[in-house]
């Protein structure tokens, strides 16, 4: 199966029960992102490819990943900026499934110039040892 189909599959029945954020309509994206309560921005972006690798990196226990944009409600305008033709977000909502099968979400949050400069948060479904393997 495609993984692009898999990510899919698994970020679509997660993230709408999980997150209970609602896809804005918009055409400007190449995925729809979602809207995410309690978030405050911190000035720090990343693309939603390399939010997908560095979780797949740091964290080998995931077998699939699927990120969106978080649209942080009340700062709507500082949720995301474009460098040059990406889009950076300052905080991403994922779904995915581990090695051992368990379907998890949760927040990517930048929190530095360097890719490798960031954190997770409002886990859910797995614990964040699971994460690793």
């Amino acid at each position: 199966m495609d993984m692009r189909l898999i990510r899919g599959v698994v970020f679509l029945g997660l993230v709408p029960a999980a997150l209970a954020g609602s896809a804005a309509p918009s055409q400007a994206y190449d995925r729809n992102p979602v809207r995410v309560p309690g978030l405050v921005p911190d000035q720090w972006g990343q693309s939603i490819s390399n939010a997908e690798h560095q979780l797949r990196v740091r964290f080998p226990g995931v077998d699939a990943d699927y990120c969106v944009g978080a649209i942080m409600v009340g700062h709507e305008s500082e949720s995301s900026f474009v460098h040059g033709v990406t889009r950076y977000w300052d905080k991403l909502a994922c779904a995915g499934i581990t090695d051992r099968g368990a379907k998890f979400t949760l927040i990517f949050d930048a929190k530095g110039a360097s890719p490798n400069s960031w954190t997770i948060y409002r886990v859910s479904g797995v614990s964040v040892s699971a994460l690793y393997g």
